[in-house]
């Protein structure tokens, strides 16, 4: 008998990074990858990483060379984390075709 391990999703993983993310406003780089034992989730969850980058949900930083990498949440997800992990999903999804609206962040 073989068994075939059921595959995450990148929807998944997002809304877990989301759920996370709605706790913390800061989170070290390597958090995100600390648990992880498989060269897949591993690749699954920096992609979603980009993907929240490019969102506009996070925000990642190094202050130093050689230093620590930070991930923030951006402005726009902590006015309402909740409306916009739903907007993030909706767009995963194909439910809709945009980057949810976002103001502009100062730096």
């Amino acid at each position: 008998l073989h068994v075939v391990p059921e595959r995450q999703r990148i929807e998944d993983k997002l809304d877990e990074m989301l759920q996370r993310l709605a706790h913390l406003r800061s989170i070290l780089f390597h958090e995100f990858f600390s648990d992880m034992v498989d060269r897949p989730e591993i690749i699954l969850t920096f992609i979603a990483l980009l993907e929240l980058v490019r969102m506009k949900a996070l925000r990642v930083t190094q202050p130093s060379t050689g230093g620590s990498i930070y991930c923030e949440v951006t402005e726009a997800f902590v006015q309402d984390s909740t409306g916009f992990r739903r907007a993030v999903l909706a767009i995963i999804n194909g439910e809709v075709e945009q980057t949810p609206a976002i103001s502009p962040v100062e730096n």
